[in-house]
């Protein structure tokens, strides 16, 4: 074993490094083994892989130096970059790195449309727009057909305010802000609650942006769900790494991709440790409203504690991704309004097409996810039966709720191999688990996720079938 040294040339260093994939497995792998030499440590964060937090104070130069199984390096940090030698990393490396490849989506671009069988896709059957149009009141339907198409404003027109807002317990129109999707909404929500310094837990696995827009902002610790004890959060945990400086927990329940809810106790006992401490609790909320049986359903955030933020979207349980609406509901107006100013240097607005058809959707709320759910507890049964036929293959939970589930490959060629070959042989499209790995946390490798939400999984999964006889 070779070794690696760090020198902190400053009194106060607080760096971020990114590293490709080789050498930051290795580094992780390290890290189990750290050794300090000399210097006063304040902290040292190696909790995530690929991205490492240095804090040291010292007025001489400090070193660290641990073992590894890869050539002597050295590395010297100034207030923004890095600079190591010789080199099988990067020359240099900003403190601020940029978003790295969003996997899932890189992932889609390259088959979402070109596999016959989007199996793997995390939205309900859609409509088209003649049928979303015969949901519609009287009233909203001549609103849309006589729709002005200018601006709206920022924060979402008053009539897409006042329906979002019916839908919880303790929200008014001027509590939720509108969004073109989701992921815009999360990407605004970390910016306007992290800076450097700052601390936040993400629970893993989840959707990328969560963990990735995180640690673009500060440090951040992950906690995995247990795959080995039906996904279960460890609550002990989430308390044990709340540090001075943590300002929130980014959770997503019901879990993309897993498809686990925490139970109503787990729930509250989350929230307790979120007021404790005075954190923001994140709660991507896509999910929710479909679950498996209405017992399982827990409160919104912000229906459920005054730190609350809830991102919901019509894309996921409504199947209207093409609307591109989504929204944050908070309790906090001034932090609504700081992200609207974010938001101004992205979409500004929302369409006003697409908020129109939104509201005509959420007022049909209960026509919508009935016909969904149904469809998702007809597939969930052909789903389970193909599992239950190859045992030797699949490891198979029933979801909790969603549209989606997280079950094992116990193929010898692996679920990369496996996926690789089934989209490109079969025409089948599934996410490996290497789509859902965390800078985080470790986390299984033999995973997969199946949607189930779409008409066409009872067809998928033949085809799946007659591709694994002929193989």
């Amino acid at each position: 074993m070779s070794r690696v040294a760090v020198e902190l040339e400053q009194d106060v260093v607080n760096f971020v490094r990114f590293l490709p994939p080789q050498p930051r497995q290795a580094l992780w792998r390290a890290l189990k083994n750290l050794q300090l030499e000399q210097g006063d440590i304040r902290a040292l964060e190696g909790d995530l892989e690929g991205f490492y937090r240095f804090e040291a104070a010292s007025s001489h130069p400090t070193r660290i130096t641990f073992a590894a199984d890869f050539s002597l390096f050295t590395f010297h940090f100034s207030p923004l970059t890095l600079s190591c030698h010789p080199g099988t990393v990067p020359k240099e490396v900003t403190n601020m790195p940029s978003l790295p490849d969003f996997r899932l989506e890189t992932y889609l671009a390259r088959w979402e449309f070109a596999a016959r069988f989007h199996m793997t896709a995390s939205d309900a059957e859609s409509m088209s727009l003649s049928d979303l149009l015969r949901l519609a009141e009287p009233a909203d339907r001549e609103a849309f057909e006589h729709l002005w198409l200018g601006y709206v404003p920022t924060f979402g027109g008053e009539a897409f305010r006042n329906t979002v807002a019916s839908a919880y317990a303790s929200v008014s129109p001027d509590n939720v802000l509108a969004f073109a999707g989701g992921g815009e909404a999360i990407y605004v929500a970390l910016h306007a609650l992290l800076g450097p310094g700052d601390h936040a837990i993400v629970v893993t696995p989840t959707y990328q942006s969560l963990e990735t827009v995180t640690l673009s902002l500060c440090a951040a610790t992950g906690i995995a769900l247990d795959g080995d004890n039906g996904w279960k959060l460890d609550l002990d945990e989430v308390r044990d790494q709340v540090r001075p400086n943590t300002k929130l927990i980014a959770v997503n329940f019901p879990n993309n991709p897993t498809g686990r809810l925490l139970s109503a106790a787990e729930f509250d006992e989350l929230i307790k440790i979120c007021r404790e401490h005075g954190l923001w609790l994140l709660s991507d909320e896509v999910y929710r409203l479909i679950e498996r049986s209405p017992s399982l359903r827990l409160p919104a955030a912000v229906d459920h504690y005054e730190r609350g933020l809830s991102i919901s979207v019509v894309s996921k349980v409504y199947g209207l991704p093409g609307l591109r609406i989504g929204w944050i509901a908070a309790q906090h107006h001034d932090l609504l309004e700081r992200m609207e100013r974010i938001k101004h240097y992205l979409s500004i607005c929302n369409s006003g097409p697409g908020e129109a058809l939104a509201v005509i959707a959420l007022k049909a709320r209960e026509q919508i996810l009935d016909r969904n759910l149904a469809l998702i507890n007809a597939n969930l049964k052909c789903v389970g039966e193909f599992f239950t036929d190859f045992p030797d293959l699949f490891e198979w939970e029933t979801p909790d709720a969603g549209t989606v589930g997280y079950p094992r490959y116990k193929g010898a060629d692996g679920i990369e191999t496996f996926a690789r070959r089934l989209v490109e042989e079969a025409n089948v499209l599934l996410l490996p688990a290497s789509i859902f790995w965390s800078e985080l946390t470790p986390l299984p490798e033999d995973r997969f996720r199946i949607g189930y939400g779409r008409s066409y999984v009872p067809a998928g999964l033949e085809a799946m079938r007659g591709w694994l006889a002929r193989r």
